[in-house]
This record gives C-alpha cells, sequence and structure tokens, in this order.
C-alpha cells in the first residue's frame, strides 16, 4: 500500500514489507499501516491477490523489513526498491513503479477512477456491529509495545550508513538465489506464462504485462502490443 493525500485515522504500526510465495518463492514489496501487527495483511497488488487466491494464503509469508512513523517516511524506500528492473523481475508480483500505491496517477486516470465509482455504496455502510464483534475488535489491539514489538532492538533504515542500505537492498532480491523449485511450480509459472501479454508504452518507454484479456493497455492508444520476453 502506499501514500495517501487524504487525512486518515493514525494507525499505531507503520512498516515496509516482504511477502513471499513458499511453493514458487516470488516475493512481494509493500508498506502497511495498522493497529495490530498480526492482521494477516499479506498485501493489495493486483497480481499478488490473484496469486493468494490460486495458492491459498498458507502458502505466503511476510515479514516486516522496516518500522516507521507513516506512510510518507517510507514511501521514498519503497520506490528505490520497487523501480523499473525491480519490477521487470519474473520472481517479483510488484506491477507498479514504486509500490501498488505509490503511483503517481495522471489526470485522466484520476477522473476514469471517480466516474467507476459513481453509484457505487460500501457494503457495510449503516450495518453496526455486534457485540461479539467489538469484542473481537479490543482482542485484536494487543500491546506491541517497547520489547513486545518483533521490531525491537532491530536497527532503524535512517541510522544505516550508505552500504548498509545498498547491501540491505541488494540481499532482498537475492534471498531467493539458489533455491530449487519443484517440478508442479515450473509448470504452474510456465502455465501462466504462456498466457502473459506484454506492452510497451509509447510515450514513456514503460514495459508491463499483464494476463487479463479485459487489461485496459489492450485497446490503449499509448500502449502498444509486444512479443513474448
Amino acid at each position: 500500500m502506499g501514500v495517501s493525500k487524504m487525512k486518515e485515522i493514525k494507525k499505531k504500526y507503520y512498516f515496509l514489507y516482504k511477502t513471499t510465495n513458499l511453493v514458487n518463492n516470488k516475493i512481494y514489496i509493500g508498506i502497511h499501516g495498522t493497529n495490530n501487527l498480526d492482521d494477516g495483511y499479506l498485501g493489495s497488488g493486483y497480481i499478488l491477490r490473484k496469486a493468494i487466491k490460486k495458492y491459498g494464503r498458507k502458502n505466503f509469508k511476510r515479514e516486516i523489513l522496516i518500522n516507521a512513523d507513516s506512510y510518507e517516511s517510507l514511501a521514498k524506500i519503497e520506490r528505490e526498491i520497487v523501480n523499473e528492473d525491480f519490477v521487470k523481475k519474473r520472481n517479483t508480483y510488484n506491477r507498479e513503479l514504486g509500490g501498488a500505491g505509490g503511483k503517481i496517477w495522471t489526470i485522466e486516470e484520476r477522473k476514469k477512477m471517480s466516474i467507476s465509482q459513481i453509484g457505487h455504496k460500501s457494503w457495510n455502510k449503516g450495518i453496526p456491529h455486534t457485540k461479539e464483534t467489538r469484542e473481537k475488535m479490543k482482542l485484536n489491539h494487543a500491546d506491541f509495545s517497547g520489547e513486545k514489538n518483533p521490531m525491537y532492538g532491530k536497527p532503524s533504515y535512517y541510522k544505516m550508513t550508505k552500504e548498509e542500505k545498498e547491501n540491505w537492498k541488494d540481499n532482498i532480491g537475492k534471498g531467493n538465489i539458489g533455491k530449487i523449485r519443484t517440478e508442479e511450480a515450473k509448470n504452474r509459472y510456465s502455465k501462466a506464462a504462456s498466457k502473459r501479454m506484454w506492452f510497451k508504452n509509447k510515450k514513456t518507454g514503460k514495459i508491463s504485462h499483464t494476463i487479463n484479456k479485459n487489461d485496459f493497455k489492450i485497446n490503449h492508444p499509448d500502449w502498444e502490443r509486444m512479443g513474448k520476453k
């Protein structure tokens, strides 16, 4: 999740995380704000969510990489990691530069998004919480202050030297090198790759791909179809 300019309720924890698919070792980098470190959040990327639906949540693991006081303080770091080279890698689920929510929206895209939301209502609008639900919500707000915080005592990104920062970023990608994928995982990847369509933005030169037959890029004048990569 990326930075929002809208006013929001302050969360207790903000962190940059890595979610790993334990079947094929593909990863996703994002930032998240929460009041419960055990909320089970794995990421909001479209491709990642499809993978979770396919493989099941039990086959994914989230690791907290950096803690911070706000989204804003993590946004720059996320943009440095999720760069053009990162999103092109075949072992990542990230498809937007800067992270799923870190994308810079054009005026045209904002307008389309606003129009698409006209007439839509929140599914739970006007539905009161039951007593049981309220009790569960209270239990979820566990105390993770001080030494109870799993990141307690670990070095902050902002206290690292330039060399330490570079090594840390390199290690994220190298973590999966040398791991052997099963034949089942290889077949799944091959099947998914055969359905993948590649595109290039005529204006920016950005490379992107999709398996969605209704993806907007297919008929968009700014995008041209490419061959298999």
